[in-house]
């Protein structure tokens, strides 16, 4: 936080001026924290809108914004953010950016949340899962909580900018309509599976997952930011044969080492879940998106619950 410290203080030394409302083309310069924020404010704003990201192709968790991120800030004219204390970072960096013009958008607002600490853990090492405080923050991972951070955003592109509103009330409708169908999908392919309990690397998945009867187990916490103990490994591997379970599933952004280990140990399959919080260059080339990326989840929840 010390070097966080020092940023905001060359920052108020570099720019003392408020942004001017949109940029030379004439379009609303919008930043955000994290990818899915990225892909809605896109789909909603159009060609009216500028959006840059500030975590591109790196991990979310534990992230601190560099000084040309916080300039980035503060010459837009809305920041877009996660809230429910996904972006740890952002109440002492938005406390120091100088716009008092900038439009502050927190889409968890609207959001049903859950406890921070509602996620089950078999071997009890809640230790090593990611916590964000009191709230579990990865409500995205839900269609319709989606659904209600994108219009979160479009009420602000509305406020800031009312002259197009009808263009971003349209865009609104019409992606609204993908997210209820992809809610539907969710209902229709997960509903009626034969098993209710995923075990995963990271309890990312509740607000996914719950709605449908199932479970998320957490196999020796996460993998993310540290290693599991040889003792919780031992536990891991018990617990699969115990259980019969068939398999595992792992974030796209995670060390599938031990996994690998433990699938050979007994035998359980390895798939793959994404948590969107960020999509590498190679991604985005290749025409994922949020809607894109949410259908690849649900097929590989069906695949692993139907073993």
């Amino acid at each position: 936080m010390k070097k966080l410290g020092l940023m905001l203080l060359v920052l108020m030394m570099l720019t003392g001026c408020q942004s001017q409302k949109k940029d030379e083309s004439g379009k609303l310069k919008v930043m955000t924290s994290f990818y899915p924020l990225y892909d809605f404010a896109q789909k909603v704003g159009g060609d009216k809108v500028s959006v840059q990201n500030i975590i591109e192709g790196g991990e979310a968790h534990g992230y601190e914004p560099s000084a040309n991120d916080i300039i980035r800030i503060q010459e837009s004219d809305v920041f877009i953010m996660n809230g429910a204390g996904f972006e740890a970072w952002a109440p002492k960096t938005l406390q120091s950016v100088k716009n008092d013009k900038l439009k502050i958008v927190d889409t968890s607002q609207g959001v049903t949340l859950h406890e921070g600490h509602d996620h089950h853990d078999h071997d009890d090492h809640d230790d090593h899962d990611h916590h964000h405080g009191e709230y579990d923050p990865h409500i995205w991972m839900n269609p319709m909580n989606a659904y209600q951070q994108m219009k979160n955003i479009k009420d602000a592109f509305v406020e800031v900018d009312p002259e197009n509103k009808d263009y971003y009330e349209e865009n609104f409708k019409r992606f609204g309509a993908e997210f209820e169908s992809l809610s539907n999908d969710f209902e229709n392919k997960l509903r009626n599976v034969k098993n209710k309990e995923v075990v995963v690397d990271h309890t990312a998945y509740g607000y996914m997952l719950e709605p449908y009867g199932i479970e998320q187990v957490a196999i020796a916490g996460s993998l993310l930011s540290s290693e599991p103990t040889a003792k919780q490994v031992d536990e891991s591997i018990q617990y699969i044969k115990s259980q019969n379970i068939k398999a595992i599933y792992m974030e796209t952004l995670s060390n599938d080492k031990l996994l690998q280990t433990i699938s050979k140990e007994t035998g359980v399959k390895i798939l793959k879940l994404n948590t969107l919080e960020s999509l590498s260059k190679q991604d985005l080339e290749n025409g994922n998106d949020y809607f894109k990326v949410m259908n690849e989840n649900l097929e590989s929840l069906v695949e692993g619950l139907s073993l």
